[in-house]
């Protein structure tokens, strides 16, 4: 197999602030993976994935194209996957060599989510199958049974309270809202008036680590009367016998983000919470998502599916692994200005919600493979 990629940079339709930054762009990388060259230039040939930075776990772009070049020594060796129980042990490969060169394991996780669903996406695309149809292959009798897709929250970044009216009257068709938060308290507070007083939308608050415990304990107190439904990640992640502490008395439920990046934190974080919020990027991609997905059901907690700032490449994924979860929030494409890939995939949102809109091979998108593609070089 042979690697190809694209530096892309995404912008954003507004400037997009949350507790620790603001942002108006977003740099991803997006990868090809085919059998030979001559592949990339064939529709429905090639599989695609999209690496998309997290820099808060040390996952930055320079580093993602440094890691190619090894990735592509190990799949020039390999044949096609062709199911998801290969794909398992491609990656797995993968992960052995990129720890052997010494990259931390939180650091790849961008590199392998990206991977991981370009080589699933290419074992759809040359079965002639939709990606849905693979993956239901790998599921028990009983995650197909309860297969649904979901509505989508819809996000309204930290803003005045004026212009947080407008955002809201804006998202028209959704019928979830989340708001950021992790200002003062009476901030917080003015944007949750804010956005109460003109929708009835179920209203969800996501603080990206910016409280100390006396402001989550006075905020949990306080937000179920805006008849809020969760909030998200209060504190920093390395506050958990405070979790443990607001867990005692709070009166909303809370879920974990920056909390939860593998396997091991559900189990860790099961009394510190009452659900947890799983992202592609940050966690490894599809394969390892699931698991924790269903990890998460051993313990009795509740699942939210997240995004990152993404294109519908990167987003399709997750779209795809959302009927198995009790939350969403995967509108990171829609609050771009320049997705290349808008509509062109198998599942899309519509009117708020996760739906199947095509049956195309694959996640049921390909990329004319111009100039701005570059074959990777496999390491020596």
């Amino acid at each position: 197999m042979k690697i190809s990629f694209k530096p892309f940079e995404l912008r954003l339709k507004e400037t997009f602030r949350i507790a620790r930054s603001a942002s108006d762009t977003r740099n991803v990388v997006l990868i090809k993976i085919a059998n030979a060259e001559e592949d990339f230039l064939r529709d429905f040939q090639h599989g695609l994935g999209e690496i998309v930075p997290y820099p808060y776990y040390g996952q930055t772009r320079e580093l993602a194209l440094e890691l190619l070049p090894v990735v592509a020594k190990i799949i020039d060796q390999l044949s096609t996957p062709q199911n998801l129980f290969e794909v398992r042990s491609i990656m797995e490969k993968i992960h052995d060599e990129l720890i052997r060169i010494g990259k931390g394991h939180l650091a790849i996780k961008h590199v392998e989510s990206a991977v991981g669903g370009a080589l699933m996406d290419l074992c759809a695309k040359l079965k002639n199958e939709p990606l849905l149809s693979v993956i239901e292959k790998g599921l028990t009798a009983e995650e197909v049974k309860t297969f649904k897709f979901p509505l989508t929250s819809y996000t309204l970044g930290i803003d005045t309270p004026e212009r947080m009216k407008e955002k809201t009257r804006e998202a028209v068709g959704f019928r979830i809202l989340k708001i950021k938060l992790g200002q003062s308290a009476e901030q917080d507070k003015e944007s949750v008036r804010a956005v109460r007083s003109c929708t009835q939308a179920t209203l969800r608050v996501d603080a990206n680590c910016g409280w100390d415990l006396p402001t989550a304990q006075a905020l949990c107190e306080w937000l179920p009367t805006q008849d809020v439904e969760f909030v998200e990640q209060p504190m920093p992640p390395d506050r958990h016998s405070e979790y443990l502490e607001l867990m005692k008395h709070t009166k909303i439920p809370i879920v974990l983000d920056e909390s939860i990046l593998e396997l091991k934190d559900i189990e860790k974080n099961r009394t510190a919470c009452h659900g947890v919020n799983i992202k592609f990027s940050k966690s490894g991609g599809f394969l390892p998502c699931l698991e924790m997905v269903r990890a998460a059901r051993k313990c009795n907690l509740k699942v939210m599916l997240g995004s990152m700032i993404e294109t519908s490449v990167g987003i399709g994924f997750a779209y795809h692994l959302s009927a198995l979860v009790d939350w969403a929030d995967l509108d990171g494409n829609i609050l771009t200005a320049n997705d290349p890939y808008e509509g062109k995939g198998n599942i899309a949102i519509r009117e708020g919600r996760i739906t199947q809109v095509d049956t195309k091979p694959g996640i049921g998108i390909t990329d004319p493979h111009g100039q701005e593609w570059k074959n990777v070089r496999a390491a020596d």
